[in-house]
């Protein structure tokens, strides 16, 4: 499915976006004011982050989206808003494979969350704001499985938030044949994951 982002209540659905390029999986921020998505910028045949106002998007103002990162190269996308709405997680390709990066919704505090030669997709944040969990899955094991990263997060009293990096994720064990696995989501209360499992879930 291609095309542009829409917003539907009940039977009423109204248009966000009117760019000619394909947009693609948006994510809403914790307070509804926001989507995060991915799309082709004009300058480029790879994807990139953007940050669209859905207030303003409703009342036809140009201000209403925000370009998030700049990557002519590299594909960048599937993100997902940390549960304060402070960070955004998302994959990256810029250092060759596809790797998980932390940007904040004004674009600021890049950081690299995984440096490996595997694939690493689809993040999920915990909903929990203060456990700073993100499970995706990743193929470091030969397969699709679901891992979970804990981030290690120094609070300091009005300054920027200082995280330990490359921990070794631990990895969600499941009985059974080996398989495929991703794409996890969590329950609200954050107690359970919902997944794909070889075409199931």
């Amino acid at each position: 499915i291609s095309g542009s982002l829409s917003l539907a209540e009940q039977t009423t659905l109204t248009r966000l976006t009117t760019s000619p390029a394909d947009d693609y999986f948006p994510a809403w921020s914790p307070d509804g004011r926001w989507l995060v998505y991915h799309s082709y910028p004009e300058d480029s045949e790879k994807t990139d982050l953007f940050l669209l106002d859905v207030e303003k998007a409703l009342a036809d103002d140009p201000t209403a989206i925000t370009r998030l990162t700049f990557d002519i190269e590299a594909a960048n996308g599937y993100a997902s808003f940390s549960p304060d709405g402070s960070q955004i997680v998302f994959v990256s390709e810029r250092d060759g494979i596809s790797n998980l990066y932390l940007i904040n919704p004004d674009g600021s505090g890049l950081t690299q969350l995984t440096d490996n030669d595997y694939n690493d997709g689809f993040p999920a944040w915990h909903p929990d704001p203060e456990r700073r969990e993100i499970a995706f899955m990743s193929d470091r094991s030969g397969v699709f499985e679901i891992y979970f990263l804990s981030l290690d997060v120094l609070a300091r009293e009005g300054e920027a938030l200082a995280t330990t990096l490359f921990e070794a994720p631990s990895r969600l064990a499941l009985g059974g044949e080996p398989g495929d696995t991703g794409f996890p989501a969590y329950s609200p209360d954050g107690r359970q994951i919902v997944f794909a499992n070889a075409s199931d879930i």
